[in-house]
């Protein structure tokens, strides 16, 4: 049976099975909308918030790219784009950006602490500056310091048994 509904309609705890609507649907706040047999998704408004309430599974959001926007939908928060980057925006500026080897981050970083798990860093122009507060501690468990210009070695700190030693490698 196929029910046409015409006009302002009021429905109150009512089932409607496959409807056609073809009109906006308006929820005054607190106003639920159920989906699934559950009532597993709820979408509402609380009269200041918005919710989407996933109560079983995992909620997702398929499309081949997403971008989450501010409410007047002229900047973007975040997004990504399938086998491409994903995007951390701040002021619709994108600061962190995953790419196929890694990440890219535009700006500086302020961390606590910082492990590299790999062997290098590599700079791609201009000086490196280290700049602390308190003391510069090298920890070289191979107990040698290596000095180096363009792959060439011109000196190196070491320990020597109970010596420390300061060493030219130029002849």
């Amino acid at each position: 049976t196929v029910a046409t509904l015409t006009g302002s309609q009021t429905l109150t705890n009512k089932t409607l099975t496959s409807p056609a609507i073809n009109t906006s649907i308006t929820h005054a706040d607190n106003v639920k909308a159920y989906y699934g047999t559950s009532n597993d998704l709820q979408i509402y408004h609380d009269g200041t918030d918005t919710i989407i309430n996933n109560a079983t599974g995992t909620l997702k959001v398929q499309a081949d790219s997403v971008r989450f926007q501010i409410a007047a939908g002229n900047e973007t928060i975040f997004g990504g784009t399938a086998d491409g980057a994903a995007l951390l925006v701040f002021n619709d500026a994108t600061k962190i950006a995953t790419t196929a080897t890694g990440v890219d981050v535009t700006g500086s970083i302020a961390t606590d602490n910082l492990t590299i798990s790999g062997t290098e860093i590599d700079l791609s122009s201009g000086d490196l500056t280290i700049d602390v507060a308190g003391d510069i501690i090298l920890d070289a468990d191979g107990s040698e310091v290596k000095f180096l210009d363009g792959g060439t070695q011109y000196g190196h700190i070491l320990k020597s048994g109970n010596n420390f030693e300061l060493k030219s490698t130029i002849s």
